[in-house]
């Protein structure tokens, strides 16, 4: 394992993406297989490589992934439960008991089984991102709680979330 980057704090870069460029164009050869040299087998060979995680803290995820974040309605990044406004937004897994009637009857609350929660999929995930980024979906955007395409959906070996 080799560690390829760190953006450390207490102030994020203005344009993500411009760090992550060259290496994602680096990965993208690997993927597909460079030639190189193997000394014991005294041979030429394809090398391949892949990114197989990203690891962060919740919001350098949340920007990695291209997630609007935790004060989305949608805001969880591995599932799609609705969160509710209470002062801040919060997935309760049940409707709770003092709710106002005219919250219920919103539609968007809904008892939620914890071993079924309604998981986010890596194919829908890149569709909703791709429409959103080509036709500017802001209102799909806030439906899903992604932000736009990220740049790692260029990579074959990373699934979202």
């Amino acid at each position: 394992m080799i560690l390829v980057g760190k953006v450390p704090g207490p102030r994020e870069p203005d344009d993500l993406d411009s760090f992550l460029h060259p290496l994602i164009e680096e990965l993208k050869q690997l993927e597909d297989g460079i030639l190189t040299w193997n000394a014991h087998l005294k041979k030429e060979i394809i090398l391949r490589a892949h990114l197989i995680v990203v690891t962060a803290d919740m919001k350098a995820r949340e920007k990695l992934m291209r997630h609007t974040g935790n004060g989305s309605s949608r805001y969880c990044t591995y599932c799609m439960a609705h969160g509710i406004w209470n002062g801040k937004v919060y997935a309760p897994l049940s409707i709770p008991k003092d709710a106002p009637i005219s919250a219920k009857q919103r539609g968007k609350w809904r008892n939620l089984d914890p071993l079924k929660l309604p998981m986010r999929k890596n194919d829908q995930w890149k569709r909703d991102a791709t429409r959103i980024t080509m036709q500017m979906d802001w209102k799909l955007s806030k439906d899903t709680g992604i932000a736009w395409l990220s740049t790692f959906c260029q990579l074959k070996s990373i699934d979202f979330p």
